[in-house]
């Protein structure tokens, strides 16, 4: 069994917890104007890229056979698209919609897209691992050419099966297998909170989409604003700025919630999703104008959600059945003695 890292269980559990926060803002507290809540923006501007980057963190490179390459795609499969599979299924009932499961196989952004990615994203970077040690290329050339390959796909694909976002987060996965070998001291505080502050005033004017004017006058800097370049940068500054301040600080949330929210990671980003889904389909928040309020129902509402989707996983986990189809897990069977 491999052993757990301490800061990166705790940095999984703080970006968990922004992923659930960023669903509650856009399903449930500003569904109708998320895309402008500052919130919002900053979460999005990096948080799954963090997760990306996080899983490269584990990345193998000592695979030397396309033998070992199949290894692995076995193993991803029963631990990201059994998940995948089994979720998809349980959210088209819950809503009966039973032309959401074809859907999210052409477009997974419609539901659990993050587990379908980070299968092709690790596959691929596993492919780039075998061709390093099968013709002593350069790894990053590898890696380079394994993006390219990523890149033509997607265009020959016509951008469908997530195989844009694919070849756009690739590049984070890489980076978390440089980033976890670098020797990172507590001295360096003053430059990490440096990088922080940036990508927190940086997030302020980051956009998913081409922002309205009222948000600037000037139409070229709209368009910069809500560019790939620009969202690249904000991200690659946010990811490696709270990267680099969890690893500084070492064990210090070890013992605490945060740590144990990140070792059910998967668990909890898969519950939710489909807890706060059908709360925002069936239930009626209240919509208050008052900003004290909105942040009061927010936390309230994660504390909910971060606790039912921790305790249901925790169970689930308990049954080998339910751990290897709802949360990707193989337990192997303790052998009786004699």
């Amino acid at each position: 069994m491999t052993s757990r890292i301490g800061y990166i269980d705790n940095l999984k559990g703080f970006a968990i917890i922004l992923v659930v926060l960023g669903h509650l803002i856009q399903y449930i507290t500003v569904p109708d104007n998320y895309l402008y809540d500052g919130l919002w923006r900053w979460i999005y501007s990096f948080h799954m890229q963090l997760f990306v980057m996080i899983s490269g963190m584990t990345a193998r490179t000592h695979l030397l056979t396309f033998n070992d390459l199949k290894t692995v795609v076995s193993r991803r499969f029963v631990q990201l698209i059994i998940p995948f599979i089994v979720w998809t299924v349980i959210f088209s009932l819950s809503f009966r919609d039973f032309s959401f499961i074809p859907k999210a196989i052409i477009d997974p952004g419609v539901g659990y897209w993050f587990l379908w990615d980070l299968f092709f994203i690790s596959i691929a970077f596993s492919l780039a691992v075998v061709l390093h040690n099968q013709t002593r290329l350069n790894l990053l050339l590898s890696i380079g050419g394994v993006f390219l390959l990523l890149v033509l796909l997607s265009f020959l694909l016509g951008h469908r099966f997530d195989s844009g976002r694919i070849y756009r987060l690739f590049p984070f996965y890489v980076l978390g297998y440089y980033i976890s070998r670098l020797n990172l001291k507590t001295s360096q505080l003053g430059f990490l909170a440096g990088g922080i502050i940036l990508h927190c005033f940086l997030a302020m004017f980051w956009f998913p989409s081409q922002p309205s004017s009222s948000i600037t006058h000037y139409p070229m800097i709209n368009h910069f604003l809500s560019s790939l370049p620009y969202r690249l940068i904000v991200s690659l500054i946010g990811c490696v700025s709270y990267y680099a301040l969890f690893k500084v600080i070492g064990g210090f949330f070890d013992n605490s919630w945060l740590n144990k929210f990140g070792k059910l990671t998967l668990g909890i980003y898969t519950f939710h999703l489909l807890a706060v889904r059908l709360s925002s389909q069936y239930i009626v928040f209240p919509r208050i104008n008052n900003y004290y309020f909105q942040i009061l129902m927010l936390v309230l509402l994660l504390v909910f959600f971060m606790f039912m989707s921790y305790f249901a996983i925790s169970c689930l986990s308990k049954n080998r059945i339910m751990g290897l189809l709802f949360l990707g897990r193989i337990t192997p069977r303790l052998k009786k003695n004699n």
